[in-house]
């Protein structure tokens, strides 16, 4: 299953020049990452956040 952000601005402004793909896939491996090294449950804030929204 694969799922794009609805909106087609950047959410993470210093990866705005990579191509839409590439932006997904970099998201994905910081998402991963912090839930592999979190030693709890992990909110969509913090997830958010993660990928540049905030």
């Amino acid at each position: 299953m694969t799922m794009a952000p609805k909106s087609s601005e950047p959410l993470d402004a210093e990866l705005a020049d990579l191509p839409q793909a590439l932006r997904w896939r970099e998201w994905m491996a910081r998402v991963e990452a912090v839930l592999f090294a979190s030693s709890e449950p992990v909110g969509r804030e913090v997830l958010a956040r993660v990928v540049g929204r905030d």
